[in-house]
């Protein structure tokens, strides 16, 4: 296969186009791009899966403190979004800090 050879020399695209049969060339050249879209498809893929990641991260952090891990309940309302520390410090009567309804207790969740 004369493509194998030119898969490592030195050539340019222009001198193999005059290295090699165009049929040949065409056929490295088709190699090539199917090679690179591969690449490309994987970089994307990879850099997908570190967004969700990252998403999947930033959604599990309280939203208060944004430092300790989201565990806290807010009963009534139903929302889910802070630790239970700071669900704990929240003012008498507490009210839900992200949509202000009355807070009958919070409830601590546990993730596995």
């Amino acid at each position: 296969d004369p493509t194998a050879e030119c898969e490592s020399c030195e050539y340019t695209d222009l001198e193999l186009a005059r290295h090699l049969r165009p049929a040949e060339y065409e056929r490295y050249m088709s190699g090539r791009r199917r090679r690179l879209q591969e690449a490309i498809q994987q970089e994307v893929q990879a850099q997908q899966a570190e967004a969700l990641r990252e998403e999947m991260e930033r959604l599990r952090q309280c939203r208060i403190c944004l430092t300790a891990e989201a565990n806290a309940l807010f009963m009534n309302c139903g929302h889910y979004g802070a630790c239970l520390q700071c669900a704990r410090r929240l003012p008498a009567p507490p009210n839900c800090p992200f949509c202000r309804e009355p807070v009958a207790r919070v409830q601590q969740v546990f993730r596995q």
